[in-house]
């Protein structure tokens, strides 16, 4: 079980701010782009965590195209479990 008392009050009030980041990506999932020429793009997914790396508290998957000598990204997108929050980029548009 997760000890909130390190970042609340007993009133529910936050102690003070907690700085939270993004974990390098654990989990590469191969996605079929082209059936025809049997050509595969990469989803990787990150987490986002909070104070410690067990407090996931979403994640951001990112969709690479191998371009011959690199990967692009070609989309990203950032969610929140049990929120409505998700938030996405897309480098089809021209400026990305």
């Amino acid at each position: 079980m997760y000890n909130l008392s390190q970042y609340y009050n007993e009133f529910s009030e936050l102690i003070k701010p907690v700085q939270g980041y993004v974990l390098k990506a654990e989990v590469f999932i191969p996605v079929v782009s082209s059936e025809k020429d049997n050509f595969y793009d990469l989803l990787a997914v990150h987490r986002i965590v909070g104070g410690s790396d067990s407090d996931t508290l979403g994640c951001i998957q990112n969709l690479l195209s191998w371009n011959g000598e690199e990967f692009d990204a070609i989309s990203m997108l950032a969610a929140t479990p049990g929120t409505d929050l998700i938030a996405s980029i897309s480098n089809q548009e021209p400026g990305l």
